[in-house]
């Protein structure tokens, strides 16, 4: 489990969104809970309570901050 607290870090990793709702979710999850969860195995974005919210279809490619 990869946690993210901003959308530099988010987009630095290789991922993105495939439409707007994907974005607007993202934001609003980021202001509620201070960070989201993304689940590399399942390519699924996760709120705090590890609850699937959508599928990333990109591949995660990592950054130094991760490695």
């Amino acid at each position: 489990m990869i946690e993210f607290d901003n959308l530099e870090e988010y987009l630095k990793c290789g991922l993105d969104f495939t439409d707007f709702f994907e974005r607007e979710i993202f934001d609003y999850l980021l202001k509620r809970d201070g960070k989201l969860i993304y689940n590399p195995a399942t390519r699924m974005m996760c709120d705090i309570h590890l609850t699937p919210i959508y599928y990333v279809e990109q591949n995660y490619v990592g950054n130094r901050t991760y490695l």
